[in-house]
């Protein structure tokens, strides 16, 4: 299997569609300072040394390694699934509008995700810390956090939302809620 390098300083975007050849699955790598913004499908593994890649849920379903400094992003208006592991001590965002729900065991992630303007819903696990901000939200049944040392913030304009109707999110680590942030919780009429 092959390995391909993006390394550019600056910003630019890449619209083909990144998958194996002949059934066998190469790995991707992002270097250097620019962003790099996916317009097309992703079905491989990336690793992200520096700078940032940008894609969505929809298209892009490797796994997934973020190292510190390093950053990727979410950005879709769209609701979309992603289904891989996360892993590194870098920066992961939702942005854009849309809904990112996480399926994948992400326990070894150890840095920080940010949540602004969309909706992040864990159904399993995801490790490190997390800021929700203006207009982001938090949801799902799974666990977020590392334990002792991380913590999840929801900040002013940021939402708390735990569970997928009727269900629990579980903060491993600390929990701040500033003022101005909201919890939003469903009750079951006649439940115990």
């Amino acid at each position: 299997a092959g390995s391909v390098v993006f390394d550019q300083a600056g910003n630019a975007g890449f619209a083909g569609d990144i998958t194996g050849y002949g059934g066998t699955d190469g790995t991707m790598t992002k270097r250097n300072a620019g962003t790099l913004t996916l317009a097309g499908t992703s079905t491989l593994d990336w690793s992200v040394e520096a700078g940032t890649v940008v894609s969505a849920s929809n298209r892009f379903t490797g796994d997934l390694n973020i190292a510190s400094g390093a950053g990727f992003a979410f950005d879709q208006a769209s609701d979309g699934n992603y289904g891989g592991t996360i892993s590194g001590a870098g920066d992961l965002a939702a942005t854009g509008g849309g809904v990112v729900t996480l399926g994948g065991d992400s326990s070894g992630f150890s840095g920080l995700s940010t949540i602004t303007g969309s909706t992040l819903i864990v159904n399993s696990r995801l490790g490190g810390s997390a800021l929700i901000g203006i207009d982001g939200r938090l949801a799902g049944e799974g666990t977020i956090g590392s334990g002792a040392g991380s913590l999840v913030t929801i900040a002013d304009g940021g939402t708390l939302a735990p569970g997928n109707s009727i269900c629990t999110l579980k903060v491993d680590g600390n929990l701040g809620m500033a003022s101005g942030s909201r919890h939003e919780g469903e009750v079951a009429p006649g439940g115990t």
